[in-house]
Formats: structure tokens, sequence, C-alpha cells
């Protein structure tokens, strides 16, 4: 194994952390389990570990009205449900995203209690007037 270089500024304690988790090759199975014990932001994609940056205050509001606006929308005639991240979907083998909000639809609702499957509604499409549309 080659020797990793020093970083060209000092690192502190939890850089030095995300580095070492960046460097190692990951299993799924690691990974979701790394991934219930932690509160880090991360995705896994070909064995790699991505730790995402926290997300800006702009960007949780776009969540927040877009999680307001699915809540409305899933409320009528109980068509689904809406998870918040950290929550691991499986893409396909080796690759794992954490959404910020996914949307379940009642229709998969044994597949998805199971977390084996799910069919997500994206990209999502408002048909609701007002504040949400």
């Amino acid at each position: 194994m080659s020797a990793v270089p020093a970083p060209a500024v000092p690192l502190n304690e939890q850089a030095l952390i995300y580095q070492w988790f960046r460097q190692q090759h990951w299993t799924p199975e690691a990974y979701l389990a790394l991934s219930a014990n932690t509160n880090f932001l991360m995705e896994l994609s070909e064995g790699k570990l991505h730790i995402q940056p926290m997300p800006t205050l702009s960007h949780q509001r776009a969540v927040r009205r877009f999680v307001a606006c699915v809540l409305a929308w899933a409320g009528k005639g109980d068509r689904g449900e809406v998870i918040f991240a950290p929550h691991p979907v499986r893409l396909w083998p080796g690759k794992y995203r954490e959404p910020d909000a996914m949307v379940y639809l009642a229709a998969t609702a044994t597949a998805w209690a199971s977390r084996k499957a799910a069919r997500l509604i994206w990209p999502w499409k408002s048909t609701l007037q007002g504040p949400c549309a």
C-alpha cells in the first residue's frame, strides 16, 4: 500500500477521519451498518464513501417547501408516505444515495415496508394549486 501524501494545509481531527473513511473500500453491508449508527450525510458509489457537506439554509428551505407540498398531496386519499433523510436508498448494486426526502407510493407499501424495494416519484410534478403549484 502506498503512503498517503501529507496535506498542503493542516487538517483537524474530523477532516482526518473523513479523509480516512473516503480512502477505504466499503461493502454495501459495511456502508449500511455505518449509516445506521452515525449522523454523517454519506453515500456509497463503487465501494467509495462520499461524505456530503451539511446542507445550506436555502437548500433546507427548498426541501421544506417540497416536503410540505408532497405531504399535502400524499395526504389526499392516502397516496403515500414521505420519508426524510438520512435514509439510504439503493439505486443499483453498489450505489446508494441519501436523498433529502423520498415519496413512497401507497401502491408499493408492502415493498418499502420491508425496505427491499421502492418506487419513488421523481421528478415530482405538482398537480396542486397555490403555493405548492
